[in-house]
């Protein structure tokens, strides 16, 4: 029965797959905070022509856009619905305007932002949910189907930190970012010393000597680069 679902889902048209989503539309009585808030929430100010690549060679034209609360990428349903991409197992790659994004199922979308002989760079950006010492240091929001959306959409932008408006729970989040590497067979490793060594692993005395003479601060962007294009050269 799986096989045949499998094989099922893959001959479907690709509309018929993007589809089936998960609705998490904006209340439609204050189309006016939504706008406001629109800058904080998205990558992009509106949502921009992309395209959705399946792992079967299919490919869908939508509108998308990145939202950091969900930390996925999201498209404009012909319902006007605002919707998150799902069976994602079966989505190879996503663009949005230039640029290019993958899946990974427990950790949503992240955007490639260098590519070092095949090895891609990739960085996930999104809205943290701030803690204190009673609930924790910091904890990613999760958006869910039963999660829920705060009534008001309005935020408070200061020194990057976001704070809902008349929500009595009063909660505030900060962006953060998680630089991931995608190896040759599209596995997907955090972008620290182990995630190296496992990809670079037939260099690896190499490596520990550029590491050895160099301080790398793995949540740089520039020093993750520096590093790559090192190792694609070793």
């Amino acid at each position: 029965m799986k096989t045949l679902l499998f094989v099922l889902l893959l001959s479907a048209p690709a509309q018929d797959l993007i589809s089936q989503t998960l609705s998490t539309a904006f209340p439609n009585e204050n189309k006016e905070t939504i706008r406001v808030s629109y800058k904080g929430i998205y990558q992009y100010e509106e949502f921009k022509d992309g395209k959705v690549y399946f792992k079967n060679g299919k490919h869908t034209n939508v509108k998308l856009n990145y939202n950091y609360l969900h930390g996925e990428v999201q498209y404009i349903a012909t319902n006007h619905d605002t919707l998150l991409i799902t069976n994602k197992a079966f989505v190879d790659h996503i663009i949005i305007g230039e640029n290019v994004f993958y899946s990974q199922l427990k950790n949503g979308e992240m955007e490639v932002v260098g590519n070092f002989n095949n090895v891609l760079l990739a960085k996930k950006k999104y809205l943290a949910l701030k803690g204190n010492s009673a609930n924790m240091s910091e904890r990613k929001l999760t958006a869910t189907s039963e999660g829920t959306i705060p009534s008001s959409l309005l935020i408070n932008n200061q020194n990057g930190e976001f704070q809902w408006q008349n929500n009595a729970s009063n909660p505030e989040y900060k962006y953060k970012t998680t630089y991931f590497l995608i190896d040759q067979n599209r596995n997907f490793h955090v972008a620290r010393r182990s995630g190296f060594s496992k990809i670079y692993a037939k260099q690896q005395h190499s490596l520990s000597e550029f590491l050895r003479k160099n301080d790398i601060d793995f949540k740089n962007e520039d020093q993750l680069k520096q590093l790559l294009q090192f190792c694609s050269e070793i």
